[in-house]
């Protein structure tokens, strides 16, 4: 079992999280863009991007934002 400390102090675990979450906002982002909501489809892709940049600056997988 996966204790609170593993999950704070694991690189791995806290990416896979950060990058899954990641997911959910893009998909909101898409949903907002097919149903005509366009601010909030700019507003979940600009979140998208920005939890994006570390780990395509430094092309490592595991970069997050602190």
């Amino acid at each position: 079992m996966v204790t609170l400390e593993d999950l704070v102090h694991g690189q791995r675990a806290n990416a896979v999280i950060g990058w899954v979450l990641t997911g959910i906002v893009a998909l909101s982002a898409i949903w907002n863009g097919l149903t005509a909501a366009i601010l909030w489809c700019g507003l979940a892709l600009l979140v998208v991007v920005v939890a994006s940049v570390p780990a395509l600056a430094t092309r490592d997988w595991t970069a997050m934002l602190p």
